[in-house]
């Protein structure tokens, strides 16, 4: 029989442990000025891999492109679509031009509604005709004896298929029919000038200028990647080809989102070499506190020291094990950081230079916050090694012994061990130094964590304190608790419901 064990930094014998993690990485990636780094309760696994660029990419822009926020936040997930930096963003920019377009007198109105009927008949005629070009390409290589299952192993069999498809191409004016004048997609380029026309005539500010040419880049830049690397390579995709319209509707399949990409190929965390360790123990102090630089309450009582399934028999002693451990020593062969950039569709000026999202977002506070800090950086390790050092040796063997941990492995210091589907990773693979009192953990040198984000506030009206302030459940704030008391003239019998009520309206800058 297992039962789940969960011990958080707090209630470790290395509560330094988060600020020694923090200082650590301060070091070697120093933020600006106006910069945070903000550091993760588990460190997640990735694959980078050489064969699939577009799918690397899709892993940058997953974990670089998420709202961050100051933990503990019941309900905040390691990286939902629904919130997503470019969802909120997307999502005000749409919700600012939507709430100006009911505003259109009904003639103007009803000129953008035959606009965008034509658009989408443009639309389905293209689709059509690009299921045909398909269609007929699929017989030609056959015709030519091309094995497309060939293309990725066979030199020859490539050169030739892209020869041909090029010829095959252009005897059907593949690109003057998509592009050239009257071809689909001009036509639709077409209305959509019209369409955007009418709405400048409408609204002649450049404040509405500034976001509506964010609102189409929105609409025509969106960037597809595919969700696993296995479809980039048995399909031969590259960034012209995984484009394809009719791609936009399969979402389960590729990942459709504004641009977001590393300004380096993310296969450099690959090549890259320069190993970076440190160490923390029971008597470790740090001046450099995590919670200090965001005002944040107690990492430790949410970052994971030790989680994961033991047998119930070993419980007790599993703990006391865990009780004494005097060192922890953490090292990767490299550790890098992927800058990252966005396309036309993000502006950082808006929050500061465009009086309307400034209006907007006065009235939407809880979208205000969620935009506030901007991630410009994705820290990434390679090759873990993690060692735990121990003050008895019977804990060395305890620690050695597969009954120890189940089979979804175990979360030491953040870092999940083990349970990885076969992975590099695993708790049972391990090394045991009876004489240091060591357990040692290693990565195999491909594998890859995400580390850490370097944030960038890009909102001057929403502070990192009032961030990781308003990120802490209202109940656990003793403070802003009296104060709201005070505010109610109320004893502490008042209801839990009233004080929480008056604590967001507080928030909100209400009375």
């Amino acid at each position: 029989m297992t039962l789940r064990l969960d011990v958080p930094i707090d209630q470790s014998p290395v509560p330094a442990a988060v600020d020694a993690y923090y200082q650590f990485l301060v070091d070697l990636f120093p933020p600006g000025p106006r910069d945070r780094l903000a550091i993760f309760g588990t460190c997640l696994e990735f694959d980078i891999t050489e064969k699939s660029r577009l799918y690397n990419d899709f892993v940058v822009r997953a974990f670089a492109d998420r709202s961050v926020r100051v933990s503990p936040v019941p309900g905040q997930a390691a990286g939902d679509f629904a919130d997503r930096y470019s969802t909120r963003y997307t999502d005000m920019v749409r919700l600012i031009i939507q709430s100006l377009d009911s505003e259109l007198s009904p003639n103007d109105q009803a000129q953008i509604d035959r606009h965008q009927i034509a658009i989408v008949a443009i639309s389905n005629d293209r689709d059509h005709w690009l299921q045909q070009v398909d269609d007929d390409w699929a017989r030609k290589m056959q015709q030519l004896g091309i094995d497309p299952r060939l293309i990725d192993t066979d030199e020859n069999t490539r050169r030739r298929y892209y020869d041909e498809r090029v010829m095959f191409l252009t005897e059907r004016r593949y690109a003057q029919r998509l592009w050239g004048s009257g071809g689909f997609n001009s036509n639709i380029r077409d209305r959509e000038v019209l369409i955007g026309a009418i709405r400048r005539r409408g609204f002649p500010d450049d404040d509405y200028a500034e976001l509506y040419n964010i609102y189409t880049a929105i609409v025509d830049e969106m960037v597809i990647r595919p969700r696993r690397p296995d479809l980039e390579i048995a399909h031969g995709w590259d960034e012209y080809t995984i484009q394809d319209p009719r791609h936009f509707g399969l979402p389960a399949v590729f990942d459709i989102a504004p641009g977001l990409q590393s300004i380096v190929d993310p296969r450099t965390i690959l090549r890259g070499s320069g190993a970076r360790d440190f160490s923390v123990s029971t008597k470790t102090t740090i001046t450099n506190a995590h919670d200090t630089a965001w005002n944040a309450s107690a990492s430790g009582s949410y970052m994971v020291f030790f989680r994961g399934e033991i047998n119930s028999s070993n419980e007790s002693h599993f703990r006391q094990s865990i009780s004494r451990i005097r060192k922890i020593s953490v090292g990767f062969e490299h550790l890098g950081e992927l800058q990252v950039m966005r396309d036309r569709w993000f502006s950082s000026t808006v929050f500061t230079d465009n009086e309307r999202v400034k209006d907007f977002l006065k009235k939407h506070p809880a979208l205000a916050e969620r935009l506030s800090l901007l991630t410009t950086g994705v820290i990434v390790g390679r090759g873990l090694t993690l060692t735990l050092q121990f003050s008895d040796i019977n804990d060395v063997q305890q620690w050695g012994s597969s009954s120890t941990s189940g089979s979804g492995g175990v979360n030491v210091y953040g870092y999940q061990l083990g349970g990885r589907g076969g992975g590099s990773s695993s708790y049972n693979n391990h090394t045991i130094n009876t004489v240091d009192q060591t357990v040692t953990f290693k990565d195999d040198g491909t594998v890859c964590r995400l580390i850490g984000l370097r944030v960038t506030p890009v909102n001057p009206e929403i502070s990192f304190e009032d961030v990781g302030y308003n990120s802490r459940p209202i109940w656990d704030i003793p403070d802003l608790q009296a104060e709201a008391l005070a505010a109610l003239g109320q004893n502490s019998d008042v209801g839990k419901e009233a004080i929480i009520s008056t604590l967001r309206k507080r928030r909100r800058g209400g009375s």
